[in-house]
């Protein structure tokens, strides 16, 4: 369990101010490399471009320690290759951010089957109480329905997340998403990723000439621990185009 600090405990609900997102944003679109701007049309990759972002870059990321497994099913991508289950997972769904539909910092690799369970459902991205005793991968939160990926995989999974909120600002967060929102900042901050994330992340921008700073940066914090950053993960007013 993390320890969240109080910092951003007292930031339940996060509150927009124009002309700090508007500056936050442009330093955020200068780190990433992106715009804002609606990202390619999913119905333009065909199996090769999704091969070269995903799978072949998971391949490549392993090391002779540590290998890559899937965030939901945690299978390694070599039994998803040997069992040709693969499947472009996008951590925003594409019915929920059009916008972020092509951009590869949203996709991650996963088991069809699990794909197809997750469906469009928000996810938890929070760690659990330490009470806790998580039976069921679907949890019902505040009244809706989320899908709950392994506790040690939610860092990884919410470092897309953010990253792809701050970049379209195009997704209602469920009621529960935005409650927990700190503890969700907090557990990407205070959970480093490991060296095959960070292995992954920059072959993508080799490939692409975009990154994730949360990932990438050398002081990621310095956006973790900006109120304007954390109110442009958060609001929806303060959307790109608004």
């Amino acid at each position: 369990m993390v320890n969240l600090p109080g910092l951003f405990l007292k930031h339940t609900r996060l509150a927009c101010g124009a002309s700090d997102i508007d500056d936050v944003r442009a330093a955020w679109f200068t780190a990433t490399g992106k715009t804002g701007k609606p990202s390619r049309s999913w119905k333009g990759f065909d199996a090769q471009d999704k091969r070269r972002l995903l799978h072949d870059v998971a391949r490549r990321a392993q090391t002779e320690e540590q290998e890559y497994y899937t965030p939901y099913r945690e299978m390694s991508i070599k039994k998803v290759t040997e069992k040709r289950v693969w499947s472009v997972e996008h951590v925003v769904p594409r019915s929920k951010c059009q916008m972020a539909q092509g951009d590869p910092w949203n996709f991650v690799e996963a088991v069809r089957s699990e794909n197809s369970a997750r469906s469009n459902l928000p996810l938890k991205l929070w760690p659990d109480a330490s009470n806790q005793l998580s039976i069921s991968k679907f949890q019902t939160w505040m009244g809706e329905q989320h899908y709950a990926p392994p506790p040690h995989q939610r860092a990884r999974l919410a470092r897309k997340w953010l990253y792809t909120r701050a970049t379209y600002g195009c997704m209602q967060m469920s009621e529960a998403q935005r409650e927990h929102l700190p503890a969700i900042i907090a557990l990407a901050r205070h959970t480093p990723p490991d060296v095959v994330e960070v292995n992954v992340a920059k072959q993508l921008e080799a490939i692409t000439g975009t990154r994730n700073p949360l990932i990438l940066d050398n002081n990621p914090e310095r956006w973790y621990d900006d109120v304007a950053w954390r109110s442009l993960v958060g609001c929806t007013v303060c959307a790109v185009g608004r």
